[in-house]
């Protein structure tokens, strides 16, 4: 990532972080309108949030998240981490095929993951299309998934980090 898009990444999350907050301030207010709460945000940031170029969950927004779904847990729980192969977890857990030919186990896949945040080397289209670059010693891993498979397998290694449970039912019993 250049200076540009840090400093992008940065004002997104700040007006996302400044919605949570025109959110909470009004929290107890049963008659604020949405149009009400969007004109807060268009006074303090002087951008539309109404407009159809400005979204909150936007690719910004997301890679700040994945420090937090992907960057703080597998450095928490990487020992506990189950080394099945990639291509026998569930389909819950939205492993993009070209990775699931990989051959990688659970751990691998999550330690390249995690060099590839924790060093910057993370792109994101604005349709959301994820590429992380695991870079060691001259070798490059390139690994892609798409917002869908990303949110899928964030959420599934988070439900993972809570109960260990490696199938996801119980995940998938609270979104049935």
């Amino acid at each position: 990532m250049n200076e540009k898009d840090v400093n992008s990444m940065i004002c997104y999350v700040r007006q996302a972080n400044g919605m949570l907050e025109i959110l909470e301030e009004n929290k107890k207010n049963q008659e604020i309108t949405l149009r009400e709460l969007q004109g807060k945000f268009k006074e303090k940031y002087k951008a539309d949030p109404g407009n159809d170029d400005f979204s909150f969950c936007n690719q910004h927004q997301f890679s700040a998240s994945l420090f937090i779904y992907i960057g703080i847990p597998s450095q928490k729980f990487f020992n506990s981490l189950p080394e099945c192969s990639v291509e026998k977890l569930v389909p819950d857990w939205g492993v993009p095929p070209s990775v699931q030919e990989s051959r990688w186990n659970l751990k691998e896949l999550i330690r390249h993951l995690r060099n590839a945040i924790a060093h910057g080397n993370v792109s994101i289209s604005p349709d959301l299309e994820f590429t992380f670059v695991d870079e060691k010693k001259g070798n490059s891993i390139e690994i892609k998934f798409n917002r869908d498979e990303l949110q899928r397998f964030s959420q599934a290694l988070s439900w993972w980090c809570l109960t260990k449970d490696i199938t996801l039912k119980g995940l998938r019993d609270n979104h049935s």
